[in-house]
């Protein structure tokens, strides 16, 4: 039988730890002006972090809508000293049929339509693909079916796949639109399939895609190596890196520029992530932000220290009793520091409040300056950084005051407190309490 006896230790320890919990508890409610200003400065700085936090996760953490989506690529043209760029509609054909590294590719070209159906006129936004676009995704509708190859033919091509959201906000989520038609810029598509509202593409858009339609070959475009305006994306076969697809890609543009110098003279290639290629310019930013909300937070865990000293100072007396009775300086510290993760706790809770608020009236802000599909969650990466953060900041403003407040001459307090209940706090104490200024101040002239 296995036994269910409780380890004395752990037991012991356990309890111990509620106790100080409810004498901590017990210690803030005696002083609420403290606990109040110590626990609104915490809230400031955790929730700040947690708001920057949370739209980190969201466009840098959060994994693409996509199965095995790290095999996905973006691939560009390049020109020397110009960048990167569109692709030409041969230079795709030719990708397609000479690269070898590639699972797929497929090309797509953002588009706007008004949809003209069951009342006013409305500007959707749409994306005009390859046939292989939902496939090289492995991507699944919600309803009806995706693209078709070769569906791009005349006479087959005047098909749409819409997003759920469309469905529901146009059509009222009615189950017998898949087989009819709609008119989009007064031409009749029929829609053959409804996208969950989980799938996005292009993915992380500021707004999201409502209708997928397929790439019409244009005659004029189909040898024209000059007109660059497709994108271009692909998924790595399996066990092909990115360098080896890379390299193999360079080679077929290499072809190209010998066969046709005029037009493709000095063009190569780029092949990314697709994360990559969405958020890379926005994620120094995004860290850049991150770093100065943390120096906030070290702010505010130093005004917190500060004030815990002051407190220490007065309640020398206290501890003074304490260690007279018996107890151990290492149970005072630990004593203290509940004190200061109780106080992080509180912060965390406010700064949570203070979190949400804040990114509800900053997300039309944060769409229009970043790749974000969908909202900004809260979920349980950002709970975990919030934990994590409390308790940091917890030890960080906590553990020198107590230090501080264990550490104390047990006569000296005693007279002192004997003599009228004043405390003074000694020179090394002061020294400490003015280079937390120095240091906030010091913080401060950075983070300006």
């Amino acid at each position: 039988m296995l036994s269910t006896t409780t380890d004395p230790v752990h037991a012991t320890w356990m309890d111990d730890v509620r106790r100080d919990v409810r004498f901590g508890l017990r210690s803030l409610r005696r002083s609420p002006g403290f606990t109040a200003v110590a626990v609104l400065c915490l809230a400031l700085g955790i929730g700040a972090n947690a708001a920057l936090f949370s739209v980190l996760n969201a466009v840098l953490l959060r994994p693409l809508p996509y199965p095995q989506a790290e095999r996905l690529v973006r691939i560009y043209e390049t020109m020397e000293r110009m960048g990167t760029g569109s692709v030409s509609v041969p230079n795709y054909r030719d990708w397609v049929a000479q690269s070898t590294g590639f699972e797929s590719l497929m090309a797509w070209v953002q588009t706007s339509r008004n949809l003209q159906e069951s009342g006013d006129a409305e500007r959707i936004r749409t994306v005009e693909a390859t046939p292989n676009l939902f496939r090289m995704l492995h991507a699944r509708p919600l309803r009806g079916r995706v693209f078709a190859p070769g569906q791009d033919t005349p006479g087959r091509d005047r098909v749409a796949v819409i997003s759920e959201e469309l469905w529901q906000r146009r059509f009222g989520g009615d189950p017998a639109l898949v087989g009819r038609t709609i008119r989009l810029d007064g031409t009749a598509y029929t829609v053959i399939g409804i996208m969950p509202t989980a799938f996005a593409f292009p993915p992380l858009a500021r707004e999201s895609t409502e209708a997928w339609l397929l790439y019409p070959p244009d005659p004029k475009f189909e040898n024209s190596r000059g007109a660059h305006f497709l994108a271009v994306a692909g998924r790595l076969k399996p066990g092909v890196s990115l360098e080896q697809a890379s390299t193999q890609l360079a080679q077929v543009a290499a072809r190209l520029a010998r066969a046709f110098p005029d037009q493709q003279a000095g063009r190569s290639v780029l092949v990314q992530p697709l994360r990559e290629s969405i958020v890379g310019r926005t994620r120094p930013a995004l860290l850049i932000l991150l770093a100065a909300v943390f120096l906030v937070l070290l702010i505010a865990c130093a005004n917190v220290a500060n004030l815990l000293l002051a407190r220490a100072a007065v309640r020398q007396r206290e501890v003074a009793v304490r260690l007279a009775l018996g107890a151990g300086r290492s149970r005072l510290v630990r004593q203290f520091l509940v004190e200061s993760l109780v106080l992080a706790l509180g912060g965390a809770l406010l700064g949570l409040l203070l979190a949400r608020w804040g990114l509800a009236a900053l997300s039309p802000l944060v769409r229009v300056a970043l790749p974000l599909a969908g909202g900004i969650p809260l979920d349980g990466r950002v709970f975990l950084f919030l934990l994590a953060v409390a308790a940091f900041s917890g030890i960080a403003f906590g553990l020198v005051p107590a230090l501080q407040a264990a550490r104390g001459d047990l006569r000296e307090s005693l007279v002192e407190g004997g003599g009228g209940g004043r405390t003074t706090a000694g020179g090394g104490h002061q020294r400490f309490r003015s280079g937390l200024v120095v240091a906030e101040i010091a913080l401060s002239l950075v983070l300006l």
